[in-house]
């Protein structure tokens, strides 16, 4: 099953642990660079709201196992539905599987079945599990038993939501990783004009990057508020 997966989710490598700003959130940053190596507990569970870095999180294990030479699968939920729940035969050979956003994925007891199967099988290969979803195992709609108390087996984390002064400093991160500046002023302009929406404000950040190459000027916000009228 493995090999017929087309798995539409290419790892980013601008997704890493270097990028992401970890603010509050260090001791889950710690878990999963451990985890994403083979040490550690062998499954963790990641909670938070929508831009909290759930999925950014996932891709930077991924990439992180990868170079530590291990095999690293991340899979979306809305895909694993357009399958079956067959979708988990063989994924036992990876050495890291990551399920984003699985409160998406408990739809019925075939997929809860399906799920509890794969948790169990996976551990007895010796694998390592990391999941994400919108709340904490105790919240989620799950009607199996055994199932929930699998979700709690390894360690659970709530990613705390940046601060708007964090979102900031957030894309700063992303812009010395890109190799520019961005000055706290042009930072705060961003924030006046455009919805906080850090996802959004990091495109933003991209289109801004190549203005200023393609222009040979520096972040400015003179220079930003040409580009952007």
């Amino acid at each position: 099953m493995v090999e017929q997966l087309p798995l539409n989710v290419r790892l980013k490598d601008s997704e890493s642990f270097d990028t992401y700003f970890p603010a509050q959130n260090g001791a889950v940053i710690h878990a999963l660079k451990q985890v994403s190596v083979g040490q550690g507990d062998s499954q963790l569970f990641i909670w938070g709201g929508k831009q909290s870095g759930k999925t950014h999180l996932l891709h930077a294990a991924c990439n992180e196992a990868a170079k530590a030479g291990r095999s690293a699968l991340l899979l979306k939920s809305e895909d694993l539905l357009s399958y079956g729940p067959e979708v988990f035969e063989g994924l036992e050979q990876i050495n890291l599987v990551c399920i984003d956003d699985l409160h998406k994925l408990i739809t019925s007891d075939t997929w809860e079945k399906a799920l509890f199967n794969f948790i169990n099988t996976l551990r007895q290969h010796e694998g390592t599990l990391l999941l994400t979803a919108d709340a904490n195992p105790g919240e989620l709609s799950v009607q199996l038993p055994d199932l929930k108390s699998r979700l709690e087996w390894g360690a659970v984390f709530q990613l705390q939501p940046l601060q708007d002064e964090e979102k900031i400093q957030a894309l700063q991160v992303r812009a010395a990783y890109r190799g520019f500046d961005l000055p706290d002023e042009v930072g705060s302009y961003l924030f006046r004009r455009y919805p906080r929406d850090l996802e959004y404000l990091m495109h933003v950040l991209e289109a801004l990057d190549v203005a200023s190459l393609a222009a040979q000027r520096r972040l400015t916000v003179p220079f930003i508020k040409k580009v952007l009228d």
